[in-house]
């Protein structure tokens, strides 16, 4: 496996070199069923910084809301 930390976010993204299969865990996952070494990744790079970052990056590109009155 080959992991690179990309991205503001500290994306972690995992490639497996035998298969070429890509994964990429973001800060708002769950790693704890993930391998030993993407949960260390994860301690090391994902401070409460960047996973406040990341939520309110998540929140900002939500689409807006539309007006209620505005006919199709």
């Amino acid at each position: 496996m080959e992991y690179l930390i990309l991205s503001e976010y500290k994306h972690i993204n995992e490639t497996n070199l035998e298969t070429m299969h890509k994964k990429v865990y973001t800060p708002d996952m769950d790693v704890s069923a993930e391998s030993q070494e993407v949960q260390d990744l994860a301690d090391e790079h994902w401070t409460q910084e960047i996973k406040d970052a990341w939520a309110a990056k998540l929140l900002a590109d939500l689409p807006p809301e539309q007006d209620e009155e505005w006919v199709y």
